[in-house]
């Protein structure tokens, strides 16, 4: 979903018949959405789009003051903008610095919204809406020159507000396209500064907080994102649904961006906040995987594997499926649950069957890892039999010789504590009868060492045999009879 460039319709209403909910209604049921948490259906808002000279770099993540103060002038006088369009924001460093006067901050107001500017001569409406239009053709086009071009010439001109505020947001836009997220954050931080009173703001300081996760800095995103909250309430509520929509994905993205940074206990908080809400617009399957996998960071395995069962139970053909499996297996083995545990990774291997057509290589993923890292502890543990049952159906998964023989190698390791030499040595067989295809594979040549290994076990065996069978064969050399007793 591209950020709105048009308010929400009816969201700005005459003075004389505003419309507006009763203010303390709408706080409330917009702080109790900011308290509560929520998720939307819809996917993050993609945003729309600043120039860049050839041969910039992006510069380093600017600080929240640095940000908020806004260095437009010079993101807009790289592409041949007038200084005016840059900022309109005071210097937030003023208490650390001498005041500065505030003709430029005023010479973009009356230039830059009033349409004052001595360069361009006014134009019809329509013209300034053909060429915004015939702009962000260009930027999807990826002619990104043409597009800053006649984006700044809107800019330069004497075009009423409501069509330089898209441009502004086009020309933020095609700095991110350009990967220069830190110059579409300083336009932003003007957009937020000359159209404070728009509806869209609220959207921009999402927008912003994407950004600035984006950039690595994750109090200046959960900053903006908080901020989406505070926003909302001080605009109109013509439009009360899109500030809910708004602020409920602020919500989400708080817990994303918790998560990403390895902060699970406030992912956790977030999260659960999240599940709790009951909306339509709340797609709670990535939300539910994601404290599932969070509760499992905590090494809380009580909850993990209630939170796993219940995703499974909810969301049978869920793409992380697996994945949740193998979690559940994991939380179960370590809560001593092995025969739980066991259950849940053969029933894994068994769906993958039916269930990978469409992910195959995801699935085979999962099944290799949940197999071999449970199956290896139920070995460590000296349950055989369940890392034998485990084993033979790892070696179905994949009959390529990288993977088969190292597990065929452990399957004749199981044997031999099972005090199976016969399926032992008939397992190691099978390894050195594919000797000639792992000299032929240049990339398979380290299995040699394993074909070397089963040798040696197979051969080990039958001198254990040979010895055996000797050991029972033997009979004294000499018969001494008993010794008479005296009486």
């Amino acid at each position: 979903m591209g950020l709105s460039t048009h308010p929400p319709r009816n969201s700005i209403r005459s003075a004389r018949n505003p419309r507006r909910l009763p203010l303390v209604l709408v706080g409330a049921v917009l702080w109790g959405l900011a308290l509560s948490g929520g998720a939307l259906a819809d996917p993050p808002i993609t945003p729309t789009a600043i120039p860049v000279v050839a041969g910039d770099t992006p510069p380093a993540a600017p600080t929240e003051a640095e940000a908020d103060a806004g260095h437009a002038t010079e993101a807009a006088s790289a592409h041949g903008a007038p200084a005016a369009a840059a900022s309109a924001a005071h210097d937030t460093k003023a208490d650390a610095e001498p005041a500065k006067p505030a003709a430029k901050a005023d010479w973009v107001r009356e230039r830059l919204l009033d349409g004052e500017t001595p360069n361009e001569v006014g134009e019809d409406r329509s013209v300034y809406e053909s060429r915004l239009e015939v702009a962000r053709r260009q930027r999807r086009s990826g002619n990104q020159e043409g597009a800053i071009r006649d984006l700044i010439g809107i800019l330069k001109s004497t075009a009423p507000n409501d069509v330089k505020r898209p441009a502004l947001l086009e020309m933020a836009g095609i700095a991110e396209d350009s990967g220069q997220a830190g110059r579409a954050q300083q336009i932003l931080a003007q957009y937020t500064r000359l159209f404070s009173q728009h509806p869209s703001v609220v959207e921009v300081y999402l927008r912003q907080g994407l950004l600035y996760r984006e950039m690595g800095a994750t109090e200046l995103a959960l900053a903006k994102f908080h901020g989406v909250f505070s926003s909302a309430l001080s605009q109109r509520f013509d439009q009360l649904d899109y500030y809910r929509r708004l602020v409920l994905q602020a919500q989400t993205e708080i817990a994303d961006t918790y998560y990403l940074s390895g902060r699970w206990d406030e992912a956790r908080e977030y999260l659960q906040r999240v599940m709790r809400l009951d909306t339509p617009r709340i797609t709670k399957t990535l939300i539910h995987y994601k404290l599932v996998k969070v509760l499992s960071e905590l090494g809380r395995h009580d909850q993990t594997a209630a939170e796993a069962k219940l995703f499974l139970e909810a969301y049978p053909d869920a793409g992380q499926l697996p994945e949740v499996r193998f979690v559940l297996a994991t939380a179960l083995k370590k809560l001593g649950r092995n025969s739980e545990s066991l259950e849940q990774v053969m029933r894994l291997l068994e769906a993958g069957k039916t269930s990978s057509a469409e992910r195959p290589e995801e699935w085979m993923y999962w099944q290799k890892r949940a197999g071999n890292d449970i199956a290896n502890q139920l070995y460590r543990e000296g349950d055989y039999v369940g890392t034998l049952e485990i084993y033979r159906k790892l070696a179905e998964l994949d009959a390529s010789a990288t993977w088969q023989l190292p597990v065929w190698y452990q399957i004749g390791l199981v044997y031999e504590r099972l005090e199976q030499a016969a399926r032992a040595a008939e397992t190691y067989d099978k390894i050195t009868a594919r000797e000639a295809e792992v000299k032929s594979d240049p990339g398979a040549a380290n299995l040699l060492v394993v074909v070397e290994m089963a040798r040696w076990r197979r051969g080990n065996l039958a001198w254990m045999q040979s010895a055996s069978t000797n050991v029972a064969g033997l009979r004294p050399l000499v018969q001494v009879p008993p010794k008479e007793v005296v009486e």
